[in-house]
């Protein structure tokens, strides 16, 4: 029974690893709605290698992903 356990561990790990490093980012849509804040709101990526939001800007496109200055 234990065995299994830990299969099924592992099993759920790589899922979660595989959707976390091979799967795009999804955008998050705000919930708050439109009426919240002045109004204005800033577009930003994630770096793929250490998870930093930074503006695009900022960052550079590479292979469909965005990095940091740091893992350019």
């Amino acid at each position: 029974m234990s065995k299994l356990l830990i299969i099924l561990v592992i099993v759920i790990a790589a899922i979660w690893y595989y959707r976390r490093q091979v799967a795009p980012p999804r955008q998050r849509r705000d919930s708050s709605g439109s009426g919240s804040g002045s109004g204005s709101e800033t577009v930003m990526v994630r770096c793929a290698q250490c998870d930093l939001y930074l503006p695009p800007a900022n960052a550079t496109p590479r292979g469909g992903r965005w990095y940091c200055e740091k893992h350019r």
